[in-house]
């Protein structure tokens, strides 16, 4: 079994993003150095993982796939990935709930969307507009999409960076509904 302090370790000595630099190899991110030790993590210790690689990743769409399937996970205590007070702040929204998210056309256009949404339209204006450390799609043009859900539908809800972060993952399309 792994403990928390060599999680952490192990997460510190990821690098939030990776830029190519010549002559210099690349190193691991720290969303895979949390994939590397995904089978060793179990219930609360697993979210505790996802959240703090989540959290300190930058450019994370090429693991957009295994986002998905890590935050879908059926791990036991899925309630620790939010602290109490954001627990509560979720708990306490109306049952239908708008969000928003800053995203590229393409994938506006391909219905596939990203995890990572926001309570707040400016918050996704800045992550259309400004941000610039996804670099996967920094240069692609971006637009903002709304979405209006249940509140039963969000994974999580994040704000310790006071982006009123939601986690929500849309339903797979089945291949004889397309």
């Amino acid at each position: 079994m792994i403990t928390k302090r060599e999680v952490d370790t192990i997460l510190l000595n990821g690098s939030s993003h990776i830029i190519p630099s010549p002559g210099l190899p690349l190193g691991v991110t720290k969303f895979q150095a949390f994939m590397s030790i995904k089978p060793l993590l179990k219930g609360k210790l697993y979210w505790y993982a996802l959240r703090n690689a989540y959290d300190m990743s930058d450019n994370l769409f090429p693991y957009r796939y295994d986002l998905k399937i890590a935050f879908q996970s059926n791990e036991l205590e899925r309630h620790a990935l939010m602290n109490n007070k954001e627990r509560a702040y979720l708990q306490r929204l109306s049952e239908k709930i708008t969000i928003y998210r800053g995203m590229t056309e393409s994938e506006l256009d391909s219905k596939n969307f990203g995890i990572s949404w926001t309570l707040k339209k400016d918050t996704a204006i800045f992550f259309a507009e400004k941000y610039q450390r996804n670099l996967a799609t920094n240069n692609f043009k971006k637009v903002v999409h709304k979405l209006i859900l249940n509140k039963s539908d969000v994974i999580a809800f994040f704000n310790e960076r006071k982006e009123f972060e939601i986690i929500y993952i849309q339903p797979s399309k089945k291949l004889w509904q397309q």
